[in-house]
């Protein structure tokens, strides 16, 4: 049995300048594997992410409570067990918290309204996006039902250790996460340990799904990160590799025009795909209005790509 383990590092940390952003930051990973022997298909990831929220998972019908971890004096990190969401992490004596973002149960898909929303920073399952059609006949939600149901706490330890769990039968897949939460510094690893419970081996999707919301986010974010070759998704058909581009400079038109991709004041959205050269990726989103930084550390043969979703709305990031 292999077992790819994924090891999430979240941190945050006040800066005297500088400029943030706000985007949408899916760390992607697409791999199965099949053990030969119980005909049992298990994953396991390896990432590190710097980063300020974490999120728990429960799992059961009533509506679960949310857990707070961190009690160093540095940071507090809050965990929605509905769909395992990491929905706040702040500094010790700071409102602003970058996972403020949350969509409302009107605008959540029809097969997702009746579970978890999404918010914060979530984990796609068995999928990044829309089920197939039977699939959605089926009850599938978007995204997996990982982020769409209750996770069950395994274990927590004071306020630096937890673990738990979700079953997500319609995708095939069992989940265990634990995060361990920095004694001294605001900054929290995460492991993440997926297995396929189906007697066939199936490709699905792995995302972590970073949502930045306001008043973290503005139009003077800025996000960098060590990502090197890249295209825009809507020109990636059916050659990604026509309009390919080096980070940061993307090419947005078949006219070859560019924008600057760690700026957040594009008027128009766009979803960015990028592989990386290096064995660590990182990224970091900067607001300098709020004199606060977030960053991700991982292992790249764990999560080889980065997806960068600018949404704009009203005008606005």
């Amino acid at each position: 049995m292999n077992y790819f383990y994924i090891h999430l590092i979240f941190s945050i940390c006040l800066l005297c300048d500088g400029d943030w952003f706000n985007f949408f930051l899916l760390i992607s990973m697409y791999i199965f594997d099949c053990n030969n022997n119980d005909n049992i298909m298990t994953i396991n990831k390896k990432a590190i992410l710097v980063l300020s929220s974490v999120s728990l998972f429960f799992s059961g019908c009533m509506q679960p409570k949310l857990i707070t971890l961190g009690d160093n004096g540095t940071a507090q990190l809050t965990v929605d067990p509905a769909g395992g969401a990491f929905t706040s992490f702040r500094l010790k004596g700071e409102s602003v918290n970058p996972f403020s973002w949350k969509m409302s149960a009107k605008d959540m898909p029809e097969n997702n309204k009746k579970g978890a929303p999404f918010q914060g920073h979530f984990l796609c399952l068995g999928r990044w996006g829309a089920p197939t059609e039977g699939e959605l006949k089926a009850g599938v939600p978007y995204n997996g039902q990982s982020g769409n149901s209750n996770w069950k706490i395994v274990n927590k330890r004071g306020d630096d250790f937890l673990k738990m769990k979700s079953n997500a039968p319609l995708d095939g897949i069992i989940a265990e996460r634990t995060i361990e939460f920095d004694k001294t510094n605001a900054v929290f690893k995460v492991t993440d340990s997926v297995k396929s419970i189906i007697s066939v081996g199936r490709l699905f999707n792995v995302v972590q799904h970073v949502t930045i919301g306001t008043p973290f986010l503005s139009e003077s974010t800025i996000v960098d990160c060590n990502a090197k070759s890249g295209f825009m998704q809507h020109l990636s058909f059916p050659n990604p590799h026509k309009y390919e581009f080096e980070w940061p400079c993307g090419i947005v038109d078949s006219l070859g025009n560019t924008v600057d991709l760690t700026k957040t004041n594009y008027p128009n959205g766009y979803v960015s795909t990028h592989v990386f050269s290096d064995s660590i990726g990182w990224v970091t989103a900067t607001s300098s209005e709020n004199g606060l930084l977030i960053g991700y550390i991982w292992k790249t043969n764990d999560y080889p790509w980065i997806n960068i979703w600018h949404d704009v709305k009203n005008g606005k990031p």
